[in-house]
């Protein structure tokens, strides 16, 4: 049985899920509105990086947001998993590798209006 923060879920729901158990464990931090601002403006995405066999949450922020703004949420965060007395994902009750990426930096596409070479026919 898999769970996130000590719900049930099913692995394809992961970072939704994910996302609302913050929510909820958040409700009495300070800071929370901000939180809860930012987190609704934010791309929430789960997978598996099975090279290191690590749980990733990623988190997009908008690039409006500076560096400031993406410390202030990983304090906050670690504050609220801190508190929880369960793990961040588990299996069959054994906690798992997991790491959480807040990024607002847009990807430069190094593709962007390349073509390729001709050829000679």
């Amino acid at each position: 049985m898999w769970k996130v923060l000590g719900e049930k879920i099913n692995l394809i729901q992961a970072g939704e899920i994910w996302k609302n158990r913050i929510l909820e464990l958040s409700r009495r931090k300070k800071g929370r509105p901000k939180f809860v601002k930012m987190l609704e403006e934010a791309d929430v995405k789960y997978w598996f990086n099975t090279v290191d066999e690590v749980h990733v949450f990623f988190i997009k922020l908008p690039a409006s947001y500076g560096s400031e703004e993406v410390k202030f949420m990983k304090d906050f965060i670690m504050k609220v998993i801190r508190s929880s007395a369960d793990p961040v994902i588990e299996f069959a009750g054994e906690p798992l590798r997991y790491t959480v990426v807040i990024t607002s930096e847009e990807e430069e596409d190094v593709y962007r209006g390349f073509s390729p070479p001709a050829r000679n026919g």
